[in-house]
């Protein structure tokens, strides 16, 4: 048998209620509260209780026998224990501490300016920008079938390009939504998904990053490269100059 097994009463300093909370929702915990004393009682065999009270300081455990209250470990009597009946239980005497609503404080953000800087990690370019007159000179010369896996956007004499890039100089970017020239990433170093958010950017846009700002291209501004498409709008540029 556990040595608390038999205690079923406690005296406690009248300081020592807050220490209660744990027993707070135990049914059968009851509490006398005298100028003095605490008062706790509870069925004997209830040792999760009676480890709890142990721990309290100045806790005094009892033991019942018939009608008579022993300190435990005592062989005299304790004559001061209140009648039980005049007990009630914890859970009336013991409250929760009121919590009081309140706005929540400011995040404290503070603003971070987004910049590119050198970094030579090797990585897969997946657009290209170039004048319309250098990607004019390698479609004369490009198959059919180099032609149809490119996609083309632009104004003026600049081209964009992207799918399957021809071998022509030009500057190249990288990246999949957000894109940053070859040999420079974003600074902070944060993921594309989070730049996105950032950007605002609608789900059927890219974002260019160059050192200009930043360009933001839908998907309708791209479509498809032919050579009269191309011949037409290098004539165009060429007239606009």
């Amino acid at each position: 048998m556990h040595p608390l097994a038999t205690v079923c009463c406690a005296r406690l300093p009248v300081a020592a209620l807050p220490a209660l909370a744990a027993l707070r929702t135990h049914q059968e915990v009851r509490l006398c509260q005298t100028p003095e004393w605490l008062w706790l009682f509870w069925p004997a065999g209830e040792v999760a209780v009676a480890l709890v009270v142990a721990g309290i300081p100045q806790a005094m455990l009892l033991c019942q026998r018939g009608e008579q209250y022993y300190a435990l470990g005592q062989h005299l009597p304790t004559f001061e224990v209140p009648d039980v009946g005049q007990a009630v239980s914890l859970s009336r005497c013991l409250f929760p501490k009121l919590q009081v609503a309140s706005d929540p404080e400011p995040p404290g953000w503070t603003p971070v300016r987004l910049r590119l800087i050198r970094d030579d990690t090797p990585r897969p370019t997946t657009l290209l920008r170039l004048s319309v007159s250098a990607l004019l000179g390698w479609a004369e010369l490009a198959t059919t079938q180099a032609l149809a896996g490119v996609q083309v956007s632009g104004h003026g004499e600049q081209v964009l390009l992207r799918g399957q890039l021809p071998p022509v100089m030009g500057e190249r970017f990288w990246g999949q939504r957000v894109l940053c020239p070859a040999g420079f990433r974003p600074e902070p170093a944060i993921p594309e998904t989070v730049l996105i958010a950032a950007l605002n950017l609608p789900a059927d846009s890219l974002a260019l990053l160059d050192a200009g700002g930043v360009e933001c291209l839908a998907a309708t501004a791209w479509g498809p490269l032919t050579r009269a498409g191309l011949r037409q709008w290098a004539g165009g540029a060429r007239h606009a100059s």
